[in-house]
């Protein structure tokens, strides 16, 4: 199964992606953590490695204002919430 599934990827004429999703309600933890993007991760790989879900991913991109899943790159400093 993807971590894309049940949710509409919208392609625009200059080539750049975006999906339809519903958004997060974060609210800031003492558990939360923090993850440098690595070369070659995405944000399903990330949220496998912390929630070990991999459809989890909207979550990591709604706390950190990521409107287009695909552009993150290795540097980028996200927050990971802690699910309570």
């Amino acid at each position: 199964m993807s971590a894309y599934n049940n949710f509409t990827i919208a392609r625009f004429k200059d080539g750049e992606l975006s999906l339809d999703r519903r958004v997060f309600n974060y609210r800031p933890s003492s558990n939360d953590k923090f993850h440098t993007v690595l070369e070659g991760e995405r944000l399903d790989s990330i949220a496998y490695k912390y929630y070990k879900n991999s459809t989890l991913w909207h979550i990591i991109a709604d706390v950190n204002v990521i409107t287009n899943p695909f552009s993150i790159e290795p540097g980028d400093e996200l927050v990971i919430p802690a699910l309570i």
